[in-house]
């Protein structure tokens, strides 16, 4: 019986290629910021470059970071960082704008509270309109870091995947909580953590320089005494110390398991 003959087939995509010509075939294509892996050839032995196997992969970057932490610090200076001044120079105008009005609403109380009755508004109603206000300026400066931070991804091409430093990012949560958890890489934890502060900053400005708590004592009709207020802002601020707290704890945590992965 005649000895048979083995026929294999071998397609274009699985002819390994040179590193010279995969790097000058896949440079053509590649965005900003994506990198070359190599992958396996079949029926080779060893990792190979294959016409299959150039993937496209976002690189690490710092930006994220430097955008979100400007953001933090002062509102519309990452958006200027990413180079979109239009939307920089709005942010920063409308928290200006949002001290200013404050500052001119606590200074004019009385006056301003006569043009809410004018106009048919109770002290009640205009208080909780101030509040609703407040509540709005906390998303907004929570949006502000979230737009800072996603833009910078977007225009570098890649993402930031935190550093391994548990002292950095301790020290950065014990400055102001969530800015360790962003120097971690964790945008969402970072603005969980900042909501607490400003929410629980919010509250307690409005309850020390508006008569919001005289006019609760007011309407309790002796239900409400003052201990009991107090005891409720005090309340608040220890909630707020312990969320503190934790951003710090967190921070380090993460940080110190990162570093003993590495």
């Amino acid at each position: 019986m005649p000895a048979r003959d083995d026929i294999y087939l071998i397609r274009e995509e699985d002819v390994p290629l040179s590193p010279q010509e995969l790097f000058t075939r896949a440079s053509a294509s590649l965005p900003n910021g994506a990198t070359v892996r190599y992958g396996r050839a079949r029926g080779f032995g060893n990792s190979m470059p294959t016409r299959n196997a150039v993937s496209l992969a976002p690189r690490e970057t710092r930006r994220p970071l430097a955008a979100a932490t400007l953001s933090m610090f002062i509102c519309g200076l990452g958006q200027i960082y990413n180079r979109q001044a239009q939307l920089g120079v709005l942010y920063f105008l409308t928290e200006i704008l949002f001290l200013a009005g404050h500052w001119a609403l606590i200074r004019t109380w009385p006056m301003m509270r006569d043009i809410a009755v004018a106009v048919g508004l109770t002290e009640a109603g205009f208080l909780l309109s101030v509040a609703a206000i407040d509540a709005i300026m906390v998303v907004f400066l929570l949006l502000n870091v979230w737009q800072a931070y996603r833009q910078a991804e977007v225009n570098d091409g890649g993402f930031f995947g935190g550093f391994d430093s548990p002292l950095l990012s301790g020290a950065a949560s014990l400055l102001l909580p969530g800015w360790g958890q962003l120097i971690n890489g964790q945008l969402s934890k970072a603005l969980f953590f900042l909501s607490t502060t400003l929410i629980t900053a919010h509250v307690v400005c409005f309850a020390m320089l508006t008569p919001v708590l005289g006019l609760i004592i007011e309407r309790g009709l002796g239900t409400v005494s003052p201990h009991r207020l107090t005891a409720g802002v005090m309340a608040l601020v220890i909630g707020g110390a312990i969320m503190w707290i934790l951003s710090v704890y967190d921070a380090v945590v993460v940080a110190g398991c990162r570093r003993h992965l590495a």
